[in-house]
């Protein structure tokens, strides 16, 4: 279960998670409020198809045919006016159309809604017709003004003899680092993402020790883990479900990595 307001997330890691309703449910309850549901043609909907670990409810909409295109401001849209200057990281989960459509569905983050063409600062996307979990770090440049912040959902147009026609949004969120560097996801390789038992990790030094921070920003240690050449095997059998942070102290610092735990 997700609840309405997505609460502020105080790890001792600093990440902050402020997007309102992200998950499109309100204590198990399908729930669309705070969002801007302006494009006529998207028929947005809540959708029980949801990915693994995120709750009830997903938000569904059309992807609509080429004829059919929303511009600004009618796009299905959510003010950020907290987001502040800064490094953040565009998160969530999206289910495209399918290789056959033309570019799936997208989440943006911009500046300015009343122009054709608003400054893009973070999008996200999939045409992929399975899950996916996408994330992309950004910068609000300084002077940036706070009421001309959105995050934007696109379903782009693709003709209407291609089925299925509906693409799928959930758990997005905007992290922001206060402490330690967020950049592991410029730097450091790791798959399975999302992982189930294990983890590797792309890391040329052996990790002196190794700690997740998982959803509720409980630290656990993880000492079950091998370091070969430039593999780090990580087992994440005690860690729970959700999006989670691994510290790896190494003797050049602590180095962040962010992953989902299926």
């Amino acid at each position: 279960m997700r609840p309405f307001l997505s609460t502020l997330l105080l790890l001792p890691l600093g990440l902050e998670a402020q997007v309102l309703n992200g998950s499109f449910e309100n204590n198990g309850q399908a729930e669309l409020g705070g969002w801007a549901i302006n494009c006529d043609c998207s028929n947005t909907t809540s959708s029980s198809d949801v990915p693994g670990g995120t709750g009830d409810w997903s938000l569904q909409m059309d992807a609509s045919s080429l004829e059919c295109f929303c511009l600004m401001p009618d796009m299905n849209h959510q003010p950020l006016p907290w987001l502040p200057a800064g490094t953040w990281t565009l998160s969530g989960w999206i289910k495209g159309v399918g290789p056959q459509g033309m570019d799936g569905s997208r989440v943006m983050v911009q500046y300015g809604t009343n122009s054709f063409n608003p400054m893009l600062l973070a999008t996200i996307g999939t045409i992929d017709s399975v899950w996916a979990f996408r994330e992309q770090t950004f910068e609000v440049p300084v002077g940036t003004d706070p009421d001309s912040l959105f995050m934007v959902l696109i379903a782009d147009g693709t003709p209407e003899w291609i089925t299925p026609h509906t693409v799928h949004f959930d758990d997005l969120r905007l992290d922001q680092s206060t402490g330690i560097s967020d950049g592991d996801a410029l730097i450091l390789q790791r798959h399975p993402n999302p992982a189930t038992d294990q983890l590797w990790v792309d890391l040329p030094e052996s990790p002196r020790s190794i700690t997740a921070v998982d959803p509720s920003g409980r630290r656990i240690s993880l000492p079950t883990f091998q370091h070969n050449g430039r593999t780090l095997e990580v087992d994440l059998s005690s860690v729970p479900p959700g999006i989670c942070v691994l510290l790896l102290n190494t003797a050049s610092g602590v180095v962040p990595v962010r992953f989902i735990k299926a």
